[in-house]
C-alpha cells in the first residue's frame, strides 16, 4: 500500500551497475532533469549553472545518452522516454536520499542564492500514537501522488529538489 513505485507505476529502467552510477552522485539526477529546461539543454550552460566542470559534465551527459535518460538532437540535450525510480528495497536507496539531503543542508547555507527566500526547509520532532502513524503515512503518501501529477503536467523552468522525511527516532 506504500510502494511508492507500484503506485506511481514506474518500472525498473537502469540495470544494477547503470543505477550505481546514476546514484553515486546527486549530479547525475540533477543534470538529467535540468535538461528539460530549455536554457539548459547544452553542456556549457548545465556547466555552468550547477558549477561542475565541462569534462564532468561530458562524462554525465554521456552516460545519461547511453542509458536513454537523455537524447542528442541538434546540440541540445532533452530529456529520453525512460522514466525511474528507486525503490525503497533498492540497496543504494539511502545514498540516494542522502545525497539530495546533503544538497539540502548545503542550500541552507546559501546566503546568495537567488531561491534563498523561496527555499523551504521544516523539520519536527513529534509524538504521535499508533492508531495515527498509519493515517498519516496514507497522508503523505496521497500528497506525494498528487505532487507527481503536478509536476508532471508543470512547464520546466526551475530545477527544484523536494524532499520528505517522516521516520521513527530509535
Amino acid at each position: 500500500r506504500l510502494n511508492l513505485r507500484e503506485r506511481l507505476n514506474v518500472k525498473p529502467a537502469l540495470s544494477p551497475d547503470a543505477q550505481t552510477i546514476y546514484y553515486s552522485s546527486w549530479r547525475y539526477a540533477a543534470v538529467h532533469i535540468l535538461v528539460s529546461i530549455p536554457e539548459f539543454q547544452r553542456r556549457e550552460q548545465i556547466a555552468e549553472h550547477l558549477g561542475i566542470s565541462l569534462a564532468y559534465i561530458s562524462v554525465i551527459l554521456d552516460f545519461l545518452s547511453k542509458e536513454g535518460l537523455v537524447t542528442l538532437d541538434g546540440g541540445r540535450y532533452r530529456i529520453g522516454k525512460t522514466r525511474i525510480h528507486l525503490g525503497n528495497d533498492s540497496p543504494l536507496i539511502s545514498l540516494h536520499h542522502a545525497n539530495w539531503r546533503l544538497q539540502a543542508l548545503q542550500s541552507l547555507d546559501r546566503e546568495l542564492s537567488p531561491s534563498k527566500g523561496e527555499d523551504l526547509h521544516y523539520s519536527a520532532i513529534v509524538s504521535i500514537s499508533e492508531e495515527d502513524l498509519p493515517k498519516l503515512k496514507a497522508h503523505l503518501v496521497k500528497a506525494i501522488e498528487q505532487f507527481e501529477a503536478m509536476v508532471k503536467k508543470s512547464k520546466e523552468e526551475q530545477l527544484h529538489c523536494f524532499c520528505l522525511d517522516l521516520f521513527n527516532i530509535v
